[in-house]
């Protein structure tokens, strides 16, 4: 009865592995496997090598799993579809395991630095192992019902019922009871897991979300200074023109200010259609001649682009979706490690078509500071009697004449409690970094009736290939440093980028570089190029590399299993186990005490219906001295015979008091 339990459980194990991960064509096969195998177990003997080798072949199952889907285009990630197949790698020890007389495997054989120091041979049941394999690889649910689930497995219980058709009819009831239980702790599994792992991606997404100044609802004044201490390298940017002057490359824009933060409009996500093998960003469009080819690493398959300004269309982005999303972020879910595209804009203006509330109104916590510099610089009189865009003049002038960027905004000494970081920065410092100077140029902007947006995103200026025969499309590299944030205004009915940062911001972030930045180039240089090698679209072909890994796999596997030393024992010989003498006499005297051993049945098995004497330590070290290359100590062969003498003094008193 016992030694049904575990295999009937191993393979609805299986069965729940394939239902979750919808690999039913595997998990059938591995289950007919399986259940021929443990038709036949306990039958063949192993040399200790024999399981060094199966484990080598576990190993290389995984290495090759891992290589197949690491070459696989459509997988960005290739360590959680490998994982997902632990079962599959485990099945040859847990085969050797149910053929083995012992049904047990030595420990250490997973330990490649201990095989050959190892001389005392520890055994160990994987059954436990296997079966917590198949519940964690099935952790990625896509099942699509439950009629594979409950039918495999209650054809897997009716063909145990038919291999061991002598059991009686408590034990078919028993095997049924269990199975009703297994299956119930399986749906249960499953339930929650799929709860689990919807939380888990709902905490993952919105981590992904809040990383950065932009992809989201909103963003605090600092964000953009924290972002500037950092050389990391967030793209690679070639052109088709020259570039004098730094070119924006937007993520997003804003609208409401409120207590020094910004938030988006409340805009509905707007999905990009695909056609004519482009993103269409804007509807209709004449053709373009400008276009920026990114050649962008991306650390996770969901990014908020950075593009240029009244960009048109993007060509040769491999994505799933690309969405316009609040702020006109421009979203894509669904992308490799690595991608280059080209992004096609133009260098007019866009127009200025939707203008809400939002893009006038004033914070009140700023409006009085907003309508003195107004009125120190006559603004409102400029912009009635000479137009908008000489108020926006008169502003430039302004901050580029009574104002200094600084990284950090300067602490003021005896600031009032309630006077706001702007205000400082407005009344006294005038000095700070972009997200000050964007801030106060749509605010200000807005007091004089001009509808204004916040926008944020990265300046492009540093060229790696300086001095280059073709300059004009050299490599540009956009840092983490050059994070920037400006406005936008409402000029004649066209949105005009209002950037009154000081020129001079660039070359003040660049003398603050880290003296690592060297260092750090050349590894994220190493990252670039093995990305751009792995998922870049050039004349590789897959297909060959993976014929090239299957005839590797299949070498070396043969090789392994080549060196598998079996002997079959038939049933006869293990009935008698003429080796020992004392062993046998010891299974005469218990089935003489009323102890009845199935044809067939392993020793293991028999003496789990032994529940009066502790058999297990004895059989341990009979098996060690049968089956290890090693045998006994001295010490040890004392301990068995001595145990094996004192059992059957036991069973001699039990025979007479039975008498």
């Amino acid at each position: 009865m016992k030694a049904l339990m575990m295999p009937l459980l191993l393979l609805m194990g299986l069965q729940f592995w394939g239902w979750q991960l919808e690999l039913f064509w595997l998990a059938g096969c591995l289950s007919a496997i399986f259940i021929v195998v443990v038709y036949q177990q306990g039958r063949y003997t192993f040399e200790i090598t024999s399981f060094y080798h199966i484990a080598n072949l576990c190993v290389l199952i995984l290495a090759a799993a891992f290589a197949y889907f690491w070459l696989d285009e459509k997988v960005s990630k290739a360590l959680f579809p490998t994982l997902q197949l632990l079962p599959l790698a485990l099945m040859p020890m847990l085969m050797m395991q149910y053929l083995h007389q012992s049904r047990r495997v030595p420990s250490h054989a997973w330990m490649f630095f201990k095989r050959d120091k190892e001389a005392k041979h520890r055994w160990m049941d994987i059954s436990p192992l296997f079966l917590v394999a198949c519940l964690f690889s099935a952790g990625a649910s896509r099942h699509s019902g439950y009629e594979y689930f409950l039918g495999a497995s209650l054809l897997l219980l009716l063909l145990l019922f038919w291999l061991q058709r002598a059991v009686n009819f408590k034990t078919k009831l028993t095997l049924v009871l269990f199975f009703m239980a297994v299956v119930l702790l399986a749906l249960v599994t499953q339930w929650t897991l799929n709860d689990l792992q919807n939380r888990l991606e709902a905490r993952i997404n919105q981590w992904i979300l809040n990383q950065g100044h932009t992809g989201q609802g909103s963003t605090a004044i600092g964000e953009i200074g924290r972002l500037k201490l950092s050389d990391h390298i967030v793209s690679r940017v070639q052109t088709n023109r020259k570039i004098t002057t730094p070119l924006l490359l937007q993520q997003g824009t804003y609208q409401r200010y409120h207590h020094g933060e910004w938030y988006s409009g409340a805009w509905a996500d707007v999905q990009v259609p695909f056609s004519d093998g482009q993103w269409q960003l804007q509807d209709e469009h004449e053709p373009a001649e400008q276009y920026l080819r990114f050649l962008q690493v991306f650390a996770q398959d969901k990014a908020t682009l950075a593009l240029p300004y009244n960009s048109l269309s993007i060509k040769n982005l491999a994505a799933e979706t690309l969405q316009v999303k609040q702020g006109a972020s421009v979203q894509a879910q669904g992308l490799r490690p690595f991608s280059a595209f080209d992004v096609y804009y133009s260098l007019a203006l866009p127009d200025a078509l939707v203008i809400s509330r939002s893009d006038v109104s004033v914070t009140k916590d700023e409006a009085v500071t907003i309508a003195l510099i107004a009125q120190k610089l006559n603004l409102y009189q400029i912009k009635q009697e000479q137009g908008s865009a000489k108020a926006l003049e008169v502003l430039k002038q302004y901050f580029n004449r009574e104002f200094t960027y600084s990284t950090w905004l300067q602490a003021v000494p005896n600031r009032p409690n309630k006077q706001t970081a702007l205000t400082s920065f407005l009344l006294q410092t005038k000095s700070g970094h972009c997200e000050y100077f964007a801030t106060a140029t749509v605010l200000l902007l807005r007091e004089i009736g001009i509808a204004s947006r916040y926008a944020v995103g990265y300046a492009m200026s540093e060229q790696q290939a300086e001095g280059a025969a073709d300059a004009d499309k050299g490599l540009f590299l956009v840092r983490e440093r050059d994070a920037h944030a400006w406005a936008l205004a409402d000029i004649d009915g066209k949105w005009v980028v209002a950037d009154f940062t000081p020129p001079n911001w660039l070359e003040i972030e660049n003398q603050h570089r880290s003296s690592w930045q060297t260092w750090a180039d050349m590894w994220s240089n190493l990252e670039f190029i093995f990305k751009q090698w792995r998922y870049g679209e050039d004349d590789k072909n897959t297909s060959m590399w993976l014929w090239l890994l299957a005839v590797l796999f299949a070498f070396l596997a043969f090789r392994l299993l080549r060196r598998v030393r079996t002997k079959s024992v038939s049933l006869e010989q293990k009935q008698t186990h003429l080796q020992d003498a004392a062993w046998q006499a010891l299974e005469h005297d218990l089935l003489a005490a009323g102890y009845p051993r199935q044809h067939g049945q392993t020793l293991h098995s028999w003496f789990e219906n032994i529940h009066e004497y502790d058999l297990f330590y004895l059989l341990d070290l009979y098996y060690l001295k049968r089956f290890s290359a090693q045998g006994l100590s001295e010490a040890e062969q004392k301990h068995l015979d001595q145990g094996i003498a004192e059992l059957r003094d036991r069973l001699k008193e039990h025979l007479e008091q039975t008498k």
